[in-house]
């Protein structure tokens, strides 16, 4: 398992142990240290260590919530989430498949705003996933469903933030046999993901 790096990230939380331990130890992650992102209503995240939650240490914000965290002087939801990008395109009765599907169409004002809103998220990530010492970032939330529009902005916002991905193939799967060390993944579970996730915090406390 790679090694925590001791370099915290500025205003990142406070350093020390994680909390939340369990008395029952889930089973290991096969990336060690990773991140869970879902970027939708608002930006959800979780910091895991072999599989647990932590709430603090480096590069992890307070509770280990992005929501709380900022870019550019503004929170990161107001910039980051599906409704900064409804905001920023103008349209009320428009929905998050409405402008992916005009992107694909070759709007270029629509593709705009989605490559803001990541670029700036992916800003935000990079720094924090390097002082963590993540392996892996799975990306979920509603807007995950425009992963073909922007993985090439996904990857290269979280380069500028100090955290370069593995290269990927056509299947937007990290290469392989490579070693994994900065693996993105889409997460797998969609909709049903809170409902398990919460099944599993509680098979875990018992």
């Amino acid at each position: 398992m790679p090694r925590r790096p001791s370099s915290a990230c500025p205003k990142a939380g406070s350093g020390g142990t994680p909390t939340g331990r369990s008395p029952r130890t889930p089973a290991p992650s096969p990336f060690g240290y990773a991140q869970g992102i879902t970027p939708g209503t608002g930006v959800g995240s979780a910091f895991l260590e072999d599989g647990r939650v932590v709430a603090r240490g480096p590069g992890v914000p307070p509770d280990g919530r992005m929501d709380l965290t900022g870019a550019d002087g503004s929170p990161l939801e107001e910039t980051a989430s599906r409704r900064a990008v409804l905001a920023r395109f103008g349209d009320p009765s428009a929905d998050a498949g409405d402008i992916a599907d005009l992107a694909r169409a070759g709007q270029r004002r629509t593709r705009r705003v989605l490559d803001d809103a990541f670029v700036t998220l992916d800003a935000a990530l990079g720094p924090r996933l390097t002082a963590f010492g993540a392996t892996a970032l799975v990306v979920g939330g509603s807007m995950a469903g425009s992963r073909d529009l922007v993985a090439p902005e996904l990857h290269a916002g979280l380069a500028d933030g100090g955290w370069t991905p593995d290269a990927t193939g056509s299947d937007d799967e990290p290469r392989r046999p490579r070693r994994h060390t900065r693996a993105v993944h889409p997460a797998g579970l969609a909709g049903d993901a809170a409902l398990i996730g919460a099944a599993r915090a509680v098979a875990v406390r018992d």
